[in-house]
């Protein structure tokens, strides 16, 4: 489901930027939750709104909404030039951007979602997928504002430049968000496939850092995934960033490329030692894939009778079955490639009894 981007030799390991003064992890409590992603899946609210009611019932405590990547911005935005005022509002509650053809969520509605979550004592984890994967918020970017977003340096993986106008343009889509989000303390800031080399690799660990550090200043938390970092980072990223562990290697056909990756990339109890928080997002076990050739039913079923016998809390890595006890929570991740032939509906009665099943594994 996410593509291995990052091409480094094996001799970079490198000094970085350095943490500043934050040398002992934030404590965070136990999580559990589910991961939807809005971007290529729409939901309407009243689905959102099974999903919390679930997680609740279940005894989990955060919904983590994927609102962006390369298809989609799922969120109203004046600074992206998509205004609920100016789209049409669809039957079922969800905006349409005239130009886009994109549906997204209104300010109101978020609003709207926070406060019913917050009742429930369920966390809303907004991910605003940066620096990579950024095609979307790009295309939007350049039709609002052309002449700014000119100043943006992009490559051909809808990437931008970890440079200071990335970092405030980044910023100011940050700020927008916790508008919808008043009640936001933890914000995902995404951090996944991005590809780099050696030389500029330093970059984004200054990156990471410059938006950790910006957001404790509003008290958000940020949390990142796993895949672009590396060994040489354990001594320099924040400690306070927690990380949302997905895998290890991305599993590449190669051997050679398997074990390279091992080699540089650290593992779930390598990053927990340095200091990180981090969350079991295992791929294998916890991720629903709907471009699967198969019956979603029956593949489902599978996924819900591996979890049963075969994953843990701890199983951060299917590969190897490595397990640590350390882990402090886990999520069912629904990503949303291949699901536009099924409605909403269909895609919660299909998936809906998965939480449950990792939760069982879990109390």
């Amino acid at each position: 489901m996410k593509k291995w981007l990052f091409g480094l030799s094996i001799c970079m390991l490198i000094g970085l930027t350095g943490c500043g003064e934050q040398n002992v992890a934030q404590a965070q409590e136990q999580k559990y939750g589910m991961n939807l992603d809005l971007a290529r899946r729409p939901y309407t609210i009243d689905v959102l709104k099974k999903y919390i009611d679930d997680v609740k019932k279940s005894g989990g405590n955060y919904v983590h909404l994927h609102l962006t990547d390369d298809e989609n911005y799922a969120l109203e935005s004046r600074l992206l030039g998509q205004p609920a005022k100016k789209s049409w509002q669809q039957k079922d509650g969800l905006y349409r951007n005239p130009l886009t053809k994109q549906t997204f969520l209104s300010m109101k509605q978020m609003r709207s979602l926070e406060a019913y979550a917050a009742k429930k004592k369920i966390e809303l984890i907004p991910e605003i997928d940066t620096p990579s994967h950024m095609g979307a918020i790009l295309k939007l970017y350049e039709k609002a504002n052309p002449k700014v977003a000119k100043k943006l340096v992009r490559d051909e993986w809808n990437q931008i430049a970890p440079n200071q106008s990335s970092i405030r343009f980044v910023q100011a889509l940050y700020r927008e968000v916790l508008q919808a989000l008043p009640k936001t303390k933890t914000m995902h800031i995404g951090g996944d496939e991005i590809a780099y080399d050696e030389e500029d690799h330093v970059k984004y660990i200054h990156y990471f850092n410059q938006m950790n550090r910006y957001l404790q200043k509003k008290h958000v938390r940020i949390w990142i995934w796993n895949d672009s970092l590396l060994k040489a980072d354990l001594k320099k990223l924040d400690q306070t960033i927690a990380i949302t562990f997905w895998s290890w290697t991305g599993e590449p056909e190669s051997t050679t490329e398997k074990k390279y990756r091992e080699k540089v990339r650290p593992s779930a109890p390598q990053l927990i030692k340095a200091g990180h928080t981090v969350y079991n997002y295992n791929d294998y076990y916890l991720y629903v894939d709907f471009t699967s050739k198969g019956s979603i039913r029956s593949d489902l079923q599978y996924m819900k009778r591996d979890i049963k016998k075969n994953w843990t809390l701890g199983r951060w890595n299917s590969s190897h079955q490595q397990t640590t006890s350390k882990i402090s929570g886990a999520a069912i991740s629904i990503w949303g490639e291949g699901s536009k032939k099924y409605t909403a509906d269909q895609v919660y009665n299909y998936t809906k009894e998965l939480f449950p099943t990792m939760m069982k594994k879990v109390k």
